[in-house]
């Protein structure tokens, strides 16, 4: 179908598991295809069950989720959260753009409010 990319959407973690997404992102290279992996954003102010969650929250769940998905290959996420513009989430979007930068890691914030200028900041 010529896809860059494919989304693999909520629960992939429960459903699929880590060990098939993995052979999921071999085969889709094979293909010239990435995996967009999505996320929960998570924490007490939101109330979706769908997983993954929790991953994001701190530093040190991030970097583990990191090195876990940088071993599998993949190279996108897709972290969805509720638009707010409060100074402590865009320093929490900051904090996961900083985080996932030695990665080398696409993000796509989904359901944020719009970032202005931060194109200057995080390139690709």
């Amino acid at each position: 179908m010529g896809w860059a990319y494919c989304l693999i959407d909520a629960w992939w973690d429960k459903q699929i598991g880590y060990e098939k997404t993995k052979e999921l992102a071999d085969y889709a290279r094979g293909k010239k295809v990435r995996l967009l992996l999505w996320y929960n954003s998570a924490g007490d102010w939101n109330t979706v069950k769908m997983t993954p969650r929790d991953k994001m929250l701190t530093h040190e769940s991030r970097v583990k989720e990191f090195d876990r998905l940088k071993a599998m290959g993949i190279r996108l996420l897709r972290l969805t959260f509720s638009a707010a513009t409060v100074s402590r989430w865009i320093n929490y979007y900051r904090n996961i753009l900083e985080d996932a930068e030695p990665y080398g890691f696409l993000m796509n914030f989904h359901g944020t409010t719009l970032p202005r200028g931060w194109q200057r900041t995080y390139r690709t």
